[in-house]
């Protein structure tokens, strides 16, 4: 874990281009790590780990702005930062540290805990999608995002918040693996960030005008991904943060965080469309289209007499019609259910 005084902080570029930076913060000497280490632990906003100082105004500032642009929401931290804005007078001036960073690290809402998609829609607030309290509404949840995500309505990075959410809470409710499709459980664990694409992403977005200062924040983030200073989960929300900053997040050919750092998982996607054309894919095998509309449904009726009868049934009837919906809806079928439909199409084939 780091702070401004030990990493690299991100949010200082955007704070500058909004113009929020006060004068004493400006005229502050930089604080180095010797600086603070004589310290008591008292003087840290993040007493525990001796981060985020606050024992000047212009440090309570520095450590309000990282916290926002670079941190998970954290109650005690935010009290004790909060606390130290008011001492030095200074609680106007952090308060427009959120408005400034779109991405910024919010007070958790009891309200949205149990959702696996909170999305900042401006005037509107924050609206909760997914809802993943109880084990039968993460279900529901997981499958209803992957036929959103097959359909293009939810983008790759809103996706893969929330297959890491669904995944994470499946643990917490003890949830067995194959209770929620492979495509989320798949992507809802840590996958390596692929570096190579990142010039090319910032060369097109230098392309599109975007101002040098701008330029030199997105390969910060890249450079403190790659050091470990923060998480995936933080850089996306700058970097995604920035391209709405900068009205890049709609544009054509500006590849997005996700496309940047995880091109596979863009590809794959593609890949899969376009073997739907001629084939249903049921986790993760493709079976000819014809052979999945001719499967018997009285004897699928003897597979699936619950709840999940009505959806394959769907997957049959559009087979030979439309495989890409078929295809679609089978991602929404749990792990074993798929797996059983799968091993059912195999038999029948051969």
């Amino acid at each position: 874990m780091k702070d401004f005084v030990t990493g690299n902080c991100i949010a200082l570029g955007p704070a500058q281009e909004k113009g929020i930076i006060p004068e004493y913060v400006k005229v502050a000497s930089v604080i180095e790590p010797g600086d603070v280490a004589e310290l008591q632990n008292t003087a840290f906003a993040d007493k525990v780990n001796r981060l985020l100082p606050i024992h000047t105004k212009a440090a309570a500032w520095m450590s309000h702005l990282y916290y926002y642009g670079h941190m998970e929401a954290n109650p005690s931290i935010r009290e004790s930062l909060d606390k130290a804005a008011a001492f030095y007078g200074i609680t106007a001036d952090v308060e427009k540290i959120p408005e400034a960073l779109p991405y910024a690290t919010k007070k958790a809402s009891s309200d949205h805990e149990n959702f696996a998609l909170v999305v900042d829609m401006g005037e509107q607030g924050m609206l909760p999608y997914y809802p993943i309290d109880s084990r039968e509404s993460l279900t529901k949840s997981a499958s209803e995002a992957c036929r959103s995500y097959f359909d293009g309505r939810l983008p790759i990075e809103f996706f893969r918040t929330v297959c890491l959410n669904i995944t994470e809470k499946a643990a917490q409710l003890k949830l067995p693996a194959s209770a929620i499709p492979d495509l989320v459980r798949r992507n809802g664990n840590d996958l390596d960030l692929d570096y190579t694409g990142v010039s090319r992403s910032v060369e097109l977005r230098k392309a599109a005008g975007v101002s040098p200062e701008a330029i030199e924040t997105y390969t910060s983030i890249s450079d403190s991904l790659g050091a470990g200073e923060i998480t995936e989960k933080q850089g996306a929300e700058l970097w995604n943060g920035l391209d709405r900053n900068l009205n890049l997040n709609n544009t054509p050919r500006i590849p997005t965080f996700y496309e940047t750092f995880h091109p596979s998982f863009a590809e794959a996607k593609l890949n899969v469309e376009k073997a739907a054309s001629e084939y249903v894919i049921i986790s993760g095998a493709p079976i000819p289209s014809n052979v999945v509309s001719s499967l018997s449904m009285e004897k699928l009726a003897l597979y699936f007499g619950d709840g999940n009868l009505p959806v394959v049934e769907k997957i049959v009837k559009l087979a030979s019609s439309d495989p890409c919906k078929a295809t679609n809806l089978a991602s929404g079928l749990s792990e074993d259910k798929a797996k059983t439909l799968l091993r059912l199409a195999v038999r029948w084939a051969s």
